[in-house]
């Protein structure tokens, strides 16, 4: 479930904050939570390493070429459900 937006000046310092860097988690973060409303720890986020893009570089989160979590970040709201699947086909969706 998402908990928070964070737009890009907050992504910006979120990341120097943590990492030293405001490059660390591209334009946007979309915070995630557990349904049952405990951190889940875990984010979708942009990136402006795009080398590296479907490698395993991240502790958990889910990264996202910045154009593509700028588009996703405009069309949820705080409180959507998140549901992380392999395609639009996954049978979890009908779950």
């Amino acid at each position: 479930k998402i908990r928070t937006k964070l737009d890009e000046p907050a992504a910006k310092a979120t990341g120097v904050q943590l990492w030293g860097s405001d490059r660390t988690f591209g334009k946007r973060i979309i915070d995630l939570q557990w349904a049952s409303g405990s951190s889940s720890g875990e984010e979708l986020h942009g990136t402006y390493d795009y080398k590296a893009m479907g490698k395993d570089v991240s502790h958990g989160c889910v990264r996202h070429y910045n154009e593509a979590i700028v588009q996703m970040f405009g069309a949820v709201s705080v409180g959507d459900y998140v549901a992380i699947v392999t395609s639009n086909d996954d049978p979890m969706l009908r779950a």
